[in-house]
């Protein structure tokens, strides 16, 4: 038996079983596609009701510091965003814990009075450890930004001093100082003014809706393989024996069944393109990047995703050639599925997880995979990230090779 013959009849085994798998995909995307509504539309609707609580823990009765909260409260653009409560220690450590609240900023005590008198009375930011929230990433950010800036201020202020005294310019130096203070705080209530908004997206320049949509088609694909577990698991070793004493050895073995398998994985992927050319032409759903699709938009898109297809195939084809049982096969399908969706950021935004973690997850298949992607959409594709997609897809496919091999040598059982 040569080869094409090999191959022909495995795509008519592949036709013979694509009804099944094709109504197990559906049910994957309308599964994949309700929760994202779901979470899309929590989204919205805690973005829109919902303020940044933020605890207050310490004396706030001095007459400067009562003052800065009330206007933070009342007169500061803040305000909409921002809501302060004032805590005692404990308090604030059980409402952070129950994630009440999204930090509290604990004050020593004369902290006032230290900033008057040049002491260092440090107060501190709490919030709680693990992956950042978008709550506790922006929260965080504004600290910084108030710590540079109050710091600042401060050495301003100080400097007028000394060199007030180091000149002999002291004549009504306190109401220069006070001067100087008013207009550091007109700077800071009227900083709305001083500054543009842009929106950068989340990663590769595409906006958190085009990311978002190059997850779940990444999360789609990597459960795709559970689809195919009639298809790929199941091979009997005295077949590929039988095939290699033909002359059809592990190479073209393989080959043979890679080739039928990526062929059904992009007729899939192409025929639910249809429906979502018709569902995103001419609409308009908020996100930059949908922004003039027309019917066959998705299509292309999916066109310009074939490196990702053919790793992914490669992966999931080495996965089930390394198990023996079908129950052995789904569940590791499923924990690489799970897996690699959450470290790589097709669950949970991948730039809200530690450093560690964005490195591993961004050179794992499923990170390449949608780093790919998000540069198809800003049309940046670069060489590293294609790069990545043929090694993994060689890499995957030779130890492939290797392990159909080992079993046609003797009985592994």
């Amino acid at each position: 038996m040569n080869k094409k013959m090999y191959l022909r009849l495995a795509g008519k085994r592949a036709l013979r079983l694509y009804p099944s798998i094709l109504l197990i995909a559906a049910i994957t995307v309308c599964g994949i596609l309700l929760s994202a509504s779901l979470f899309a539309k929590q989204m919205a609707e805690d973005g829109d009701n919902r303020k940044f609580r933020i605890g207050v823990v310490g004396d706030i009765s001095e007459s400067y510091l009562g003052v800065g909260i009330y206007a933070l409260q009342n007169l500061d653009s803040s305000r909409f965003t921002v809501d302060i409560v004032e805590m005692e220690e404990a308090e604030a450590l059980e409402a952070l814990e129950k994630r009440e609240i999204t930090g509290y900023l604990s004050l020593p005590d004369g902290f006032v009075d230290g900033i008057i008198y040049g002491r260092n009375d440090p107060a501190r930011f709490v919030v709680l450890g693990g992956p950042e929230g978008f709550g506790t990433a922006l929260t965080g950010e504004v600290v910084a930004m108030v710590s540079d800036l109050v710091t600042e201020s401060q050495r301003a202020l100080y400097a007028l001093q000394t060199l007030a005294d180091e000149t002999g310019e002291t004549d009504g130096l306190w109401e220069k100082v006070e001067r100087l203070n008013v207009e550091y705080i007109q700077q800071v209530l009227l900083r709305d003014g001083a500054y543009a908004t842009e929106q950068l997206g989340l990663m590769d320049t595409v906006s958190s809706g085009g990311y978002y949509i190059c997850s779940i088609y990444v999360l789609f694909l990597l459960l795709w393989g559970l689809s195919c577990v009639r298809l790929l698991h199941g091979k009997d070793r005295g077949l590929m024996r039988l095939l290699r004493t033909r002359g059809c050895g592990a190479t073209e073995q393989v080959g043979s069944e890679y080739g039928v398998y990526f062929f059904i994985t992009m007729l899939t992927v192409l025929l639910f393109s249809l429906p979502l050319g018709a569902l995103v032409s001419g609409r308009d759903f908020g996100i930059p990047e949908l922004v003039g699709c027309g019917f066959f938009s998705p299509m292309g898109f999916m066109i310009g995703s074939i490196p990702i297809l053919l790793m992914l195939c490669a992966m999931q084809f080495f996965l089930y050639e390394i198990t023996d049982s079908t129950v052995s096969a789904v569940l590791l399908q499923l924990l690489a599925a799970l897996g690699m969706a959450y470290i790589c950021g097709c669950l949970y935004p991948l730039p809200f997880f530690p450093d560690a973690v964005q490195k591993i997850g961004g050179i794992l298949p499923a990170g390449v995979a949608s780093a790919y992607l998000r540069q198809i959409l800003s049309g940046t594709v670069t060489p590293v990230v294609w790069g990545g997609c043929v090694l993994y897809t060689t890499v995957f496919f030779a130890l492939t090779v290797w392990l159909r091999n080992r079993k046609m040598a003797g009985d592994n059982r």
